[in-house]
């Protein structure tokens, strides 16, 4: 196996602190009146507890909301006191370095916890907003400090499914786990969109590289491992890809971009570069985008994934290459590599539940496109996994769709896309390892 699985790891406070490989920056929060849980993921929980594992599906929704039903004091002041309730009292959060809207909390004990899970323990949650000295940005997405219902629910989905793979025999790599969704009780007005709700993932504590740098160095085992994690998921007609570096000809002079910025580098290192490797100019790649944790302790060999997000079907893209980034490096330009294309009739069907769409507005109901329907932006969105997120969080929002159905469908679409992948996810499926951990 590569790397060390991670299974039931409880840490405290104290415990994470005197392991961090950077320091944390202490703020408080503020608890949330009308916060409430939709959904806990009971196989996630799976991975966390110790022998005991008669916990109440009850517990586990009252452990949730005890972390992930808070709102940072720097997100409340450019909220309206009276759409957003909170309770009389604030607690301590620990912002690791580069962490836009994400804090760790401890759990606030309540009789019973200690069934489940140790006293005290603390959870990463993603969507509570910014640290107390930032501002919210609207216009960009990590820095506006919220995680909207269909977001959430999209990289819900997207864990679920690598979760599946992570369970595949001589898979490289696991997945941290994603114990809840919470629903912090207001919505959010964004420019081009519907109201929509403000949510909270909750997912457990964990490591990231020394000063959360996830631009690792050619030469170190996390760049292998990087390497190793995206051949793996392109094998299975998934990458963790989006679009990366380009040289472009501009008046027959090279200049490098880097997704959609323009990089400040002179055309003759440039031009050196694209003779060393042998690129037909234009150039165009992919850049994988694996987002490596560790429960345990950070370490250059940790495998574990978190930030599911942005994963795609690789077969949304016609780049022939992959180009990883590397801070070591001329141009950051690290290890370029084949795209696995599979053939699109040997994945239609995945095409069809992953894929893009030419009629967006025929994939959703009439309400539903009447919710959508003044912000042209969304009904822009026509990969199919966006379109089935705005949908659900419009019968969630809107309709009343319960908290477990909302979990039913979004883990019943997702088990329809793993089933549709090639055999090597499907076959040889690993037994959950449980282990009790104590730091």
């Amino acid at each position: 196996m590569f790397g060390r699985k991670s299974h039931a790891c409880q840490l405290t406070i104290d415990q994470y602190i005197d392991n961090s490989p950077y320091a944390v920056d202490i703020e408080y929060v503020h608890y949330l009146e009308d916060a409430r849980t939709i959904f806990v993921n009971s196989f996630a929980f799976d991975q966390m507890l110790s022998a005991n594992k008669a916990a109440c599906d009850l517990l586990m929704r009252q452990w949730v909301l005890s972390v992930g039903g808070v709102i940072s004091a720097g997100q409340l002041k450019g909220l309206s006191g009276d759409t957003v309730r909170t309770k009389p009292f604030k607690i301590n959060a620990y912002r690791p370095p580069l962490y836009g809207r994400a804090a760790i909390i401890q759990s606030k004990m309540d009789d019973g916890f200690s069934e489940i899970l140790r006293d005290g323990i603390i959870a990463d949650v993603k969507g509570i907003g910014v640290p107390n000295h930032r501002r919210p940005y609207p216009e960009f997405r990590h820095n506006n400090g919220f995680l909207l219902l269909d977001e959430a629910i999209k990289e819900m989905l997207l864990y679920r499914i690598i979760y599946k793979v992570s369970l595949t025999e001589n898979a490289p790599f696991d997945t941290l786990p994603y114990l809840g969704l919470v629903d912090l009780g207001f919505d959010v007005q964004m420019p081009d969109r519907p109201p929509i709700r403000a949510t909270s993932i909750v997912r457990a504590a964990h490591y990231r590289p020394p000063n959360n740098e996830a631009i690792p160095e050619r030469s170190s085992s996390a760049h292998k491992m990087m390497i190793t994690i995206e051949k793996y998921l392109q094998n299975l007609g998934l990458t963790s890809s989006a679009e990366g570096f380009q040289i472009i000809l501009d008046e027959g002079q090279p200049k490098l971009k880097f997704y959609e910025w323009d990089q400040p580098y002179d055309q003759d290192i440039i031009k050196k570069l694209a003779n060393e490797k042998q690129l037909d100019l234009p150039f165009t790649s992919l850049s994988p985008n694996i987002q490596l944790c560790d429960q345990f302790e950070w370490s250059d060999s940790s495998s574990t994934l978190v930030d599911f997000g942005h994963y795609k079907m690789l077969g949304l893209f016609e780049e022939p290459f992959s180009v990883t980034r590397v801070k070591d490096s001329t141009l950051n330009w690290g290890e370029t590599f084949s795209n696995n294309h599979q053939t699109k009739s040997s994945l239609s069907r995945l095409h069809e539940l992953m894929g893009n769409v030419d009629d967006v507005k025929s994939c959703y109901s009439t309400e539903q496109l009447e919710w959508i329907s003044p912000s042209s932006q969304l009904v822009k969105k026509n990969n199919m996994l966006d379109i089935l997120s705005l949908s659900l969080a419009y019968d969630y929002q809107e309709r009343g769709m319960s908290g477990d159905e909302l979990q039913r469908r979004i883990n019943s679409y997702a088990d329809r896309c793993v089933a549709e992948l090639p055999p090597l996810a499907t076959t040889s499926k690993k037994p959950l390892e449980l282990h009790s951990f104590e730091v």
